[in-house]
């Protein structure tokens, strides 16, 4: 689940895209380890943006969001 904190700058809105597909991958990750339902929270902020490191990035995790 994405809670959007974000400006909603056009930038934002295509790494929430993004976001999605990290979040509903994450969801599958915790639920298949731990043997029951699980969800993950991730929470957009104003300062949601390309990560700095390349890696990161293409991980899913970009700079400006808390993810749990």
């Amino acid at each position: 689940m994405i809670t959007n904190f974000s400006l909603n700058d056009t930038t934002q809105m295509e790494i929430l895209k993004h976001l999605e597909i990290t979040s509903k991958l994450l969801n599958k990750v915790g639920t298949k380890l731990s043997g029951t339902q699980k969800e993950c929270m991730i929470y957009a902020m104003p300062d949601l943006g390309i990560a700095q490191n390349a890696t990161r990035m293409l991980g899913g995790f970009y700079t400006g969001a808390c993810y749990s």
